[in-house]
């Protein structure tokens, strides 16, 4: 599966269907609680484009927006239904 990254109203509405009020940045901790997946699954996936792209930090931290990577588990459902 391709991600494609959520568009404005879908993050927002993802967002929304999540009971979050505000986007934010999660750590590699967080991540892995919403999207578990192995380190060389995940930079794998990344690589390939099947997973949303960290946000670049400083030269060693990286980040994901919440709303990416529940749109990912979105797609993910979909996908399997």
């Amino acid at each position: 599966m391709q991600y494609i990254e959520p568009t404005n109203q879908q993050r927002a509405e993802i967002l929304a269907a999540s009971n979050v009020e505000v986007d934010r940045l999660v750590s590699t901790d967080e991540r892995d609680s919403i999207s578990p997946m192995s380190r060389t699954s995940l930079w794998r996936a990344i690589n390939t484009g099947e997973f949303p792209k960290p946000v670049k930090l400083t030269a060693r931290r990286r980040a994901w927006r919440l709303s990416s990577l529940l749109w990912f588990n979105h797609l993910a459902e979909q996908a399997a239904n």
